[in-house]
């Protein structure tokens, strides 16, 4: 779960094990710290961005790529929708996998 900071304040077992930090670790820190968005050279929104619209649109559900910062030729898929009370971003990872 992401906040209207763009502030990790949740993580699940799985995302533990995905990004290789434990949950007390990464509350309250950035969400850049661990993960970016994939596709850098043609950035039609920031992840920031993605996180606040969501926040701000309930409805709406955002599919993007992701990946480790400071790592390249890796992604991961992402959902991002809304989830609250309080109002905040949940972000679905999918597998890490190779670009192509």
């Amino acid at each position: 779960m992401i906040d209207s900071y763009s502030r990790v304040q949740a993580l699940s077992v799985a995302a533990e094990r995905l990004l290789h930090v434990r949950e007390q670790a990464a509350v309250d820190r950035p969400l850049c710290e661990f993960v970016v968005l994939a596709d850098t050279e043609r950035p039609q929104q920031s992840l920031e961005q993605i996180i606040a619209a969501t926040i701000d649109d309930t409805d709406q559900l955002y599919l993007t790529q992701v990946r480790p910062p400071n790592t390249f030729g890796v992604r991961m898929s992402a959902r991002v929708g809304a989830c609250g009370p309080p109002r905040a971003a949940l972000l679905v990872l999918g597998g890490l996998h190779r670009a192509s």
